[in-house]
């Protein structure tokens, strides 16, 4: 049996051009600036963090629109 995806699942790697793209409108990063790999840590895992329960948040208000909706 196989299960067929919400089309807002996200690869890894569309996940990780979201958190670059905040890196650098956040002005934390260059997407092409060299810097220490440690230096990176905080601010990624804190973009990841955010823009995942984001769109978590996101998700669930438009299954709960939808699901009200068709009643």
């Amino acid at each position: 049996m196989t299960w067929e995806r919400p089309c807002w699942y996200m690869t890894p790697q569309e996940f990780a051009d979201l958190i670059v793209i905040a890196l650098e409108q956040t002005d934390h990063f260059k997407k092409d600036e060299a810097v220490h790999p440690e230096d990176l840590i905080p601010a990624f895992v804190t973009h990841a963090e955010a823009i995942g329960i984001g769109a978590g948040a996101v998700v669930r208000k438009v299954w709960e629109h939808e699901r009200n909706s068709t009643k």
